[in-house]
């Protein structure tokens, strides 16, 4: 407690995971009246970490997972195991760096994918969680873009609960915002990487607003398409880029911090040249398949007029909640 060594004698598990996560073997202890603890008689696996785990502050806390290579290397080959107290601020927590990759392969039938990718960690001295041990706890929730759709996290190892879960949450009056959930405490210094891919109605155009609950320093949006441009005061045009697999993308940097609760705001305009379109020979193969497709077409052209206008009304209510706010 204040940095110096718990008096009260602690139970210590330490468990052995293999390289996918599995517990394969666990050994107890507890600590002696100076904090100082040991676990006799441990089976040593290059390729396996070990994991000490207690009780504290209301929920479980555990070490950093390190390999036996990694614990010779430290001081005197002495593992630190420190606890923390619970805070739910998130005014220590910032995303450092990060990358919304955006792709309009399937923007006909479904709209345009984005691909985020975030990093971010908490700076401070206690543990970032709300609600604990309850079905509400988490560290934090973004809102994604209004109209977001097929939400779908990164999937969770083989028997380990989802960290990332989609939500709907009440924005301005009784409009429902999607989101994504943080389920798990954020331990300081602990490094945290979301992946999670949805889709956003496009037609021509979409305009993207995100919130998120701390600080943003790096946040790139990469497009594929050489025809689509990204329009925002927040981002500017860096380079073109090449992946792994060969794609080329346009690089937009973020060129100044966003503060918490602040409008990761920018729009998307033009018309994307690579993407699934129906060829001549089907479209004249079937007058009624084409009369249904219009009727459709029709359709989802109104409820993408609406979403836009839903969209911007949102963004410009927002504007001016934070003016009165001011």
């Amino acid at each position: 407690a204040d940095g110096e060594a718990l008096s009260a004698a602690l139970p210590l598990r330490l468990q052995i995971l293999d390289e996918n996560g599995d517990s394969i073997d666990s050994f107890s202890t507890g600590t002696n009246s100076d904090g100082s603890f040991s676990f006799p008689d441990v089976p040593i696996q290059d390729d396996h970490f070990y994991v000490v785990t207690t009780f504290w502050a209301g929920i479980e806390q555990s070490s950093l997972p390190m390999t036996y290579n990694e614990i010779q290397e430290l001081d005197n080959a002495i593992l630190e195991f420190p606890l923390y107290e619970l805070t739910d601020s998130l005014a220590n927590v910032v995303a450092n760096r990060g990358n919304l990759r955006i792709e309009f392969t399937d923007v006909n039938r479904m709209g345009v994918e984005i691909l985020m990718e975030l990093n971010y960690a908490n700076l401070g001295d206690r543990i970032v969680l709300s609600n604990p041990n309850t079905e509400d706890a988490a560290a934090f929730t973004i809102e994604l873009p209004v109209g977001a759709f097929a939400i779908a996290p990164e999937e969770a190892p083989d028997g380990t609960q989802q960290r990332f879960v989609p939500v709907q949450q009440v924005g301005i009056g009784d409009l429902q915002i999607p989101g994504i959930k943080d389920t798990q405490p954020l331990v300081p210094r602990w490094p945290n990487i979301m992946h999670i891919s949805f889709f956003v109605p496009y037609e021509n155009g979409a305009i993207f607003d995100m919130r998120f609950p701390f600080a943003v320093n790096d946040l790139g949006i990469f497009v594929r398409e050489d025809t689509i441009f990204v329009d925002s005061n927040i981002l500017a045009l860096s380079e073109n880029t090449e992946t792994t697999s060969g794609r080329v993308y346009q690089v937009y940097e973020q060129v100044e911090p966003i503060q918490p609760g602040a409008a990761f705001a920018f729009t998307l305009l033009g018309e994307p040249t690579e993407t699934v379109r129906p060829s001549p020979e089907t479209t004249a193969s079937s007058t009624r398949e084409s009369s249904s497709g219009a009727i459709l077409m029709v359709f989802i052209a109104g409820a993408v007029i609406i979403l836009g206008a839903l969209m911007l009304w949102l963004l410009r209510a927002r504007q001016a909640e934070k003016r009165e706010a001011a």
